[in-house]
């Protein structure tokens, strides 16, 4: 079972999920209570937006060893996934009792924002920025703001997401929301 449990971490890491998960499955055939196995089956399914495949190797990894900060932290993910918004804010608030990271800070936001807590999201993504500057956290705040009508600080932080990584998309597109908002047909058709 060790010798399927590498070939399904090699998989796993070269971003081959599926493939992992045959071998993972292989793992679990015959070794029902290596709870390694569960956790890795849990991140491949995740990746591949097999969530409820995901929540049950967590299920099962959290039977057979303790409960990991980290484990509430995928719960959170997956349930935000599944648009389950007060799971997804159980689970981080259980993560973050164990453990404060910024990951499940950031995490926390997300689930803020989905809920349109939009002011409670800005403060936890302007805390976050305080530590590192993020293109995503940047993008973010954007989002805040402009769901609070502070369009004028929407763009500023839509374009500091932008200078740190002018390769996504939707950081352009939220940027033309906001011009279109304000009837700017020039920057809007520009970005």
């Amino acid at each position: 079972y060790l010798a399927y449990s590498l070939l399904g971490d090699y998989y796993k890491n070269k971003n081959c999920y599926s493939i992992a998960i045959k071998y993972y499955k292989e793992v679990v055939k015959i070794n029902q209570k290596f709870s390694d196995v569960y956790l890795n089956l849990a991140l491949c399914f995740f990746e591949t937006e097999e969530f409820d495949y995901a929540l049950l190797s967590l299920n099962q990894y959290e039977e057979l060893s303790q409960t990991s900060d980290y484990v509430y932290y995928l719960k959170a993910r997956i349930a935000l996934a599944l648009c389950k918004y007060n799971d997804a804010e159980r689970y981080i608030t259980q993560a973050l009792e164990m453990c404060s990271k910024d990951e499940y800070h950031f995490e926390l936001g997300k689930i803020y924002y989905s809920l349109e807590n939009y002011a409670a999201a800005l403060d936890i993504f302007q805390n976050l920025l305080r530590n590192k500057d993020s293109a995503e956290i940047f993008n973010y705040v954007g989002l805040c703001n402009s769901k609070m009508k502070n369009i004028e600080l929407a763009i500023a932080n839509f374009n500091k997401a932008i200078q740190l990584d002018g390769l996504r998309p939707i950081y352009y597109y939220n940027l033309a929301q906001c011009y279109k908002s304000l009837n700017d047909k020039k920057n809007y058709v520009k970005y």
